[in-house]
């Protein structure tokens, strides 16, 4: 079985849906994570250009800070922060 032709095709279409599967579980698995950081990125520069100082660099103590001191409303769908 080797040495015939579709053994090599079907060998790699199966290595190739294996990847792509454990790829898509990685992904599925660290969206709210991912997300929660970039967030976290997106208060830090708010912070920054509202001159308000940041305890530590963890994403725990912006979250914190942020809520404490920055307002957030919507107006007309875009997002303003106060």
């Amino acid at each position: 079985m080797k040495k015939s032709f579709s053994y090599p095709i079907i060998f790699m279409a199966v290595i190739t849906a294996i990847f792509t599967f454990i790829l898509a579980f990685l992904n599925y698995s660290t969206a709210d994570k991912i997300e929660f950081l970039q967030d976290t990125e997106l208060r830090r520069k708010i912070l920054y250009v509202f001159d308000i100082p940041i305890p530590s660099e963890s994403p725990e103590d912006i979250a914190k800070t942020f809520k404490e001191n920055v307002e957030e409303e919507t107006i007309d769908g875009e997002k303003i922060f106060l």
